[in-house]
C-alpha cells in the first residue's frame, strides 16, 4: 500500500530476543521522491537519516549509528508521506529484512541447499561436490562491498544470495522467494534473477511462480545472486495491452528498455542493430571487446557494434551483402525467423503453409518453417505470414520474451 500523512502508518516491530546489526525496512508504491519516511521519536516525527528512493520504493537502513536506531524499533511508528503531524497506531505493512547473514552447506553426499530463511533452495545431488569440499550459500540484505550499481530502475526484491565453493559440473535450477511489496504494484513478470558477474550484474532466464512467491533460475555458482524487479512503469503500455506480459518479461531481463519519457513505443519499428542487441543479451552472448566486425558499416565506436560483433561470430546475423551490415535497417519478419533459427539451432516444418508462401525468400523458408515449428512465431488470422513486414517492438518483445521462457527452468 501507498503510506502518506494523511492516515496510514506502519510499526515495525522485533520479536524478543532478536539479534542482528541492522534492519532494511522498504516500502514502494511510493508516489515521488519528495516522500520521505518519518519516525516517531517518542515527542515528534523525524526523517529517519539513511534513506534512498529509486524504482517508486523508499529503503531505509537502520542501525545503532543511524536514527532510529535498534532500541527504537519495537513499536514504533512509521510513516511515508510528506511531514506527519501527529502520532498514530500502525495500520499499514511494510518488508522487513534483518541483517543476519544466514549460511547453509552441502557436502558431497549432496542434499537440499537452503538458507535458514528459506529464501533460497537448491537440490544438490551426490558426488557434485568433491570430497572434503562444501558448497555454501549465504544471504544478506546488501550486494558485496565493491558491488556495480543495480541496473537502472531496478530493486531488490530480496535477500542477496552468495554460493561459494567448487562450481557444480553443469548449471542446476535454484529457487528464489520474493517480496511482492517490491514491485509496487507491477506484475510479478516484471522479477528476474540476476548474477554478479566479471562483467556486472546480468539476467538469468527466469521462471515466476506468482502463487508460490517465488522464482527460479539455473546458477552455475559461486557467485551472487538476487532477484531484481524492474519498477519503471510504461505509460502507453497498460495492463490489459496484449503484449504486456512478454514487454514486462523482456524488460526485467534487460533484452529490451524504455525510453526516458517512460513510454515503450509498441508500434515503433526494431532495426537490424537493435535486434542484434536484443538476441546478444537474451543469449549471454559473450561481447568482443573492441566491437570491430567484418562489416563496413559498422564501426567499432557505434553503440550497436560489439552485438553485431557477438552474433555475428556466433553466425546469428550475417551481411546483406556488400560487406554490408545495414544496422539502421527495419528488420523484417522474415529476417527474425532465420536470427532465430540460427540463435537457437532450431528445426522443423509447420503443419501447414501460409497463403502467401510464394512471397518468402528462399533463403529465408526453413528459418520461418522452423520459429513457428518451434512456437516463436505464427501466421496473423487471414493465413498469411507477411514476410516482409516490419517487425515491432512488441512483436520483438514477444519473441524474445518466448525465447527467455524456453531457456528457463
Amino acid at each position: 500500500p501507498t503510506f502518506t500523512a494523511a492516515g496510514a502508518y506502519f510499526d515495525v516491530a522485533a520479536a524478543p530476543g532478536s539479534t542482528f546489526t541492522a534492519v532494511t525496512i522498504q516500502q514502494c508504491g511510493v508516489a515521488s521522491a519528495a516522500d520521505e519516511v518519518y519516525w516517531w521519536n517518542g515527542s515528534s516525527w523525524a526523517a529517519a537519516s539513511d534513506q534512498s528512493f529509486a524504482g517508486g520504493c523508499i529503503t531505509v537502513t537502520v542501525n545503532a549509528s543511524t536514527s532510529p536506531s535498534l532500541s527504537d524499533l519495537t513499536g514504533t511508528p512509521f510513516a511515508v508521506g510528506t511531514t506527519p503531524t501527529a502520532p498514530a497506531s500502525g495500520s499499514g505493512t511494510a518488508s522487513i529484512t534483518l541483517a543476519v547473514p544466514t549460511t547453509a552447506t552441502v557436502g558431497t553426499d549432496g542434499g537440499t541447499l537452503t538458507t535458514a530463511d528459506g529464501a533460497f533452495t537448491m537440490a544438490v545431488a551426490a558426488g557434485v561436490v568433491p570430497a572434503g569440499q562444501v558448497l555454501r550459500a549465504t544471504d544478506g540484505p546488501a550486494a558485496p562491498a565493491g558491488a556495480p550499481a543495480l541496473p537502472t530502475g531496478t530493486v531488490a526484491a530480496g535477500p542477496f544470495i552468495t554460493v561459494a565453493g567448487p562450481a557444480p559440473g553443469t548449471p542446476g535450477p535454484a529457487t528464489f522467494q520474493f517480496s511482492a511489496a517490491a514491485l509496487g504494484g507491477l506484475a510479478s513478470d516484471r522479477l528476474c534473477v540476476y548474477a554478479l558477474g566479471p562483467g556486472g550484474w546480468t539476467f538469468l532466464p527466469t521462471a515466476v511462480d506468482p502463487a508460490a512467491g517465488t522464482v527460479s533460475a539455473n546458477i552455475a555458482g559461486p557467485a551472487t545472486y538476487v532477484v531484481l524487479a524492474d519498477t519503471v512503469p510504461l505509460a502507453d503500455v497498460p495492463s490489459g495491452f496484449w503484449a504486456a506480459p512478454a514487454i514486462d518479461r523482456a524488460l526485467a531481463a534487460g533484452v529490451v528498455v524504455g525510453f526516458p519519457d517512460h513510454s515503450f513505443q509498441p508500434q515503433a519499428s526494431v532495426t537490424r542493430a537493435q535486434l542484434a542487441k536484443m538476441l546478444a543479451i537474451a543469449l549471454s552472448l559473450p561481447l568482443a571487446g573492441s566491437g570491430a566486425t567484418a562489416f563496413s558499416d559498422v564501426t567499432a565506436q557505434a553503440w550497436y557494434a560489439p552485438y553485431v560483433a557477438a552474433a555475428a561470430q556466433a553466425g546469428i546475423v550475417a551481411g546483406i551483402g556488400g560487406g554490408r551490415f545495414d544496422p539502421d535497417a527495419p528488420v523484417t519478419r522474415e529476417q527474425v525467423a532465420l536470427m532465430l533459427a540460427r540463435a537457437l539451432h532450431l528445426t522443423g516444418t509447420p503443419a501447414a503453409a501460409f497463403l502467401d508462401q510464394g512471397a518468402i525468400d528462399v533463403w529465408a523458408a526453413p528459418g520461418i518453417q522452423a520459429a513457428v515449428a518451434a512456437g516463436l512465431l505464427r501466421g496473423f488470422p487471414d493465413g498469411t505470414f507477411q514476410p516482409l513486414a516490419v517487425a515491432t517492438r512488441a512483436q520483438a518483445a514477444t519473441i524474445l520474451a518466448a525465447v527467455l521462457v524456453r531457456m528457463a527452468p
